[in-house]
């Protein structure tokens, strides 16, 4: 009975201390340190006290020696278990918390941050995470109560802070997050100090669950399905939680990274979202085929788009900073994949992911180690599954408009291969794609990404005279991407080609003359 009350309170102690005594008193890595030789000393005074003695002369000398052999081998190495690895660069921020180890690396001086959680990178400098806020304000316009579910680096709340809305929400379960916030200011847009933002720290689902607020957009950043406890946030039970909990005519945005998901785990958490709302638009959230993301957008009520009322959201100054098609809504449009129709087509066969049967949280482990190959499948998968974005703009049968759709759902479709092209390494194939593409949107401005994209990468290798090929074809593109300026006169430079690279700095002159003086004084 006493060893049994012994270890009773020793379980109980343990667990306290571990939480609220070794990891934010002395971290992860000093705690178990700790903890072990706790253990060896009463290991050690156990065998001293057995009637048996002798195997305490085998027991010390060799424990001790591997304990020397451990401490040695982590002070040469700088091995942290508690931080992980930290990679190139420098370490700018770390913090070991209860509920997660945050650390801020930077490659190079003045260079962008890269945000961990958990020995995971959860967001870069100039993210494409700004789109997670813009696209669903984009979708609907008219919100004003939003909840954004996680903070991170900040960014999807920093964009939706962009819009004209009254309140944001954020819930948000590392409270040391909030730490990093500032590091970031220049991608978040300094979101803390907006008098309209409330940071909440709480588990998002618990909080949308007990939650007595309404609201008419919820923005659920993407989570890292293969971690424990993740799965839940896919589950039918949340999604319903969610509903329960918008207005009338409110939404839900959920993100996806395709890139953590096996094929048939996408097709689980689609029809998943798809049985709870009666209406789904599928978004891609870029053209990155090693990395993409995917954005499911549901609601009770049928989405419609205002042809008018996007294109004046998108030239506000506040979203034209962050969205590159901001003069073109038809680019943004052809980021439509499909409807609830389409879902339910597509993963006819899945299996429901819920509370009682988690099959994301005990399947999506076993698929950590086929990441690439399941982003490349994923963004090729539904490629074939896109439809054009007529059925969401009213007027879509006017001649004009129609023959608009019809041109950017050609070429963006020309457009996905090449970026699937891109992830074979099939560069060849990549840029011949490119040119059908360009026949049919021969200025959309994620063409003039997407060539720059590959140019940029010749760049780096070297070959300057294809780079100086793609990046001219880029800027004739889209003549206001400045990058393609800067790595033109780059290339014409390596090339030998001095006055070629004097010519492309004075056309840079004529729309960012500080750029252009920077460069020359190089």
């Amino acid at each position: 009975g006493v060893v049994y009350a012994v270890g009773t309170a020793g379980g109980i102690l343990g667990s306290l201390a571990a939480g609220f005594l070794f990891i934010p008193v002395i971290g992860l890595q000093n705690g178990i340190f700790l903890v072990s030789a706790i253990v060896m000393v009463n290991g050690f005074a156990a065998l001293l006290n057995a009637k048996a003695r002798r195997i305490a002369g085998v027991v010390l000398p060799v424990s001790s020696v591997i304990v020397l052999v451990v401490f040695i081998w982590v002070a040469i190495t700088g091995v942290n278990i508690g931080l992980g690895t930290i990679g190139a660069g420098s370490l700018v921020y770390s913090n070991e918390g209860v509920m997660g180890t945050v650390k801020v690396s930077q490659r190079w001086k003045n260079g962008p941050y890269t945000l961990m959680v958990n020995d995971y990178q959860l967001a870069t400098s100039g993210d494409v995470a700004v789109r997670f806020g813009h696209v669903p304000l984009l979708l609907k316009p008219d919100a004003e109560d939003i909840l954004v579910i996680s903070l991170g680096s900040g960014i999807t709340s920093g964009s939706v802070g962009a819009h004209p809305v009254k309140n944001i929400e954020c819930v948000e379960i590392v409270p040391a997050l909030l730490d990093v916030q500032p590091l970031f200011s220049k991608d978040n847009h300094n979101i803390i100090a907006d008098s309209r933002f409330h940071l909440a720290f709480w588990d998002g689902r618990h909080y949308v669950k007990v939650t007595d607020k309404k609201y008419d957009l919820v923005i659920s950043d993407l989570f890292q399905p293969d971690s424990a406890g993740v799965g839940l946030l896919y589950s039918m039970e949340h999604f319903n939680n969610v509903k329960a909990k918008l207005k009338k005519g409110g939404a839900m945005a959920q993100w996806l990274p395709l890139y953590q998901l096996s094929p048939s785990n996408l097709k689980v958490i689609m029809r998943t979202f798809a049985e709870v709302f009666p209406n789904v638009a599928v978004w891609y959230g870029d053209l990155n085929s090693e990395m993409p993301t995917l954005l499911l957008f549901g609601s009770v009520e049928p989405l419609r788009i205002n042809p008018e009322t996007l294109l004046n959201s998108l030239k506000m100054e506040s979203v034209k900073r962050d969205m590159i098609e901001y003069d073109d809504p038809f680019s943004f449009l052809s980021f439509y994949i499909t409807d609830r129709d389409g879902v339910m087509k597509f993963a006819d066969d899945a299996p429901i992911n819920t509370d009682n049967r988690p099959v994301v949280e005990y399947t999506a482990p076993r698929h950590i180690w086929e990441r690439r190959n399941n982003a490349v499948e994923n963004f090729v998968s539904l490629i074939k599954l896109r439809k054009k974005a007529s059925s969401l703009l009213p007027g879509s049968d006017d001649p004009k408009v129609s023959n608009e759709l019809e041109k950017y759902f050609r070429g963006r479709t020309e457009m996905l291969k090449a970026k699937a092209a891109h992830a074979v390494r099939n560069y060849s194939k990549e840029l011949e794609l490119y040119k059908k593409a360009a026949e049919f949107v021969p200025h959309d401005p994620f063409l003039a990404m997407s060539v720059f994209d590959i140019g940029y990468m010749y760049y780096r290798r070297t070959d300057f005279l294809m780079s100086s090929k793609l990046l001219d074809w880029s800027r004739q593109i889209n003549p206001d991407l400045l990058e393609a300026y800067f790595y033109l006169a780059k290339s014409y430079e390596k090339e030998g080609k001095k006055q070629e690279a004097f010519n492309v700095l004075k056309a840079l002159a004529k729309k960012r003359p500080d750029i252009a003086e920077q460069l020359l004084k190089k």
